[in-house]
């Protein structure tokens, strides 16, 4: 297809986790203030894990529109922010 390539799955890749990371913050900050008294809002890690599982949504897209360097570009940002994630949690993973 004329005019795939890797730069907007790279963009993709990271503005997609970083907006529901921010999402699944301020659904778990309405869920503390006014639904559940002793709740504490969801960990970092979780928050974490979900935005970059988040980063299906684009892949699939990519997928359904035949943009196969594009959905690369999108595996390969999911694969560095599987590494931060790991480097960064690495006491509590192992």
């Amino acid at each position: 297809m004329q005019g795939d390539n890797i730069v907007p799955g790279l963009i993709a890749g990271i503005c997609i986790p970083i907006l529901f990371f921010f999402l699944v913050k301020g659904i778990g900050w309405l869920l503390a203030s006014y639904v559940f008294d002793s709740f504490n809002g969801f960990s970092l890690k979780l928050n974490c894990i979900l935005a970059i599982v988040a980063n299906l949504i684009p892949f699939q897209i990519f997928n359904r529109q035949g943009r196969y360097r594009a959905m690369q570009g999108v595996v390969g940002m999911t694969f560095i922010l599987i590494a931060a994630v790991l480097i960064y949690f690495r006491g509590s993973f192992f």
